[in-house]
């Protein structure tokens, strides 16, 4: 796996978990919810999640702890 495929597995998890989050929180469509999901994804390359996984593949760590 290369460094792009890398990053994009990385950011399609940190979506999916964040996505998860969401609806969980804020089922019901409004304003609120309306900016914190174009806050989330808008488009920002995750490189703070990013870092993390590496570092915890790096440290052997679960990514199930990471999550």
């Amino acid at each position: 796996m290369n460094f792009s495929e890398y990053l994009f597995s990385c950011q399609t998890r940190v979506d999916q978990i964040l996505k998860s989050f969401l609806s969980l929180h804020f089922n019901v469509e409004t304003n609120l919810s309306a900016a914190i999901n174009y806050s989330l994804f808008s488009g920002g390359k995750r490189i703070r999640p990013v870092l993390v996984y590496a570092t915890a593949k790096a440290l052997n760590i679960p990514q199930n702890k990471v999550d």
